[in-house]
């Protein structure tokens, strides 16, 4: 299996902490963040791209796709504060040639005092670490 998902996690991770040093930064789902505002930064799909499978059996790339969920408790606009965590997280991953194919609020029932956004990221990882857009 084709796997950057370390490396690609400790770059969304340093753009998000570059303009908001106080954002709890994690590579999983976590039930409740110890700390607002938070990112969980997760690896949602990573498929052998199907397109490139030879006669060697060897797999050469993968499609992959990344979940980011952003909350915030501010108590002064935190859809801002969301808006303006997930542009770090875009920025980062457009760098890599990754296409944002979501992006949108999501109702937080469990505590609406929390504002809470999603986006979802593919793209394709060559096996030496190369990333291209879908």
């Amino acid at each position: 299996m084709i796997d950057y998902e370390i490396q690609l996690f400790d770059e969304v991770a340093r753009a998000v902490l570059r303009d908001h040093p106080d954002a709890y930064v994690c590579s999983q789902h976590v039930i409740s963040p110890p700390a607002f505002p938070a990112v969980e930064f997760v690896e949602a799909l990573n498929n052998t791209f199907s397109r490139t499978i030879d006669s060697s059996l060897e797999e050469k790339y993968a499609s992959v796709t990344y979940t980011a969920d952003v909350f915030s408790a501010a108590l002064e606009d935190p859809k801002a504060e969301c808006r303006s965590i997930m542009g770090a997280v875009s920025d980062a991953m457009r760098k890599r040639n990754f296409k944002r194919v979501m992006c949108q609020p999501v109702d937080n029932a469990a505590d609406p005092s929390i504002y809470r956004m999603t986006a979802r990221f593919t793209g394709v990882v060559a096996k030496d670490g190369t990333y291209y857009g879908r």
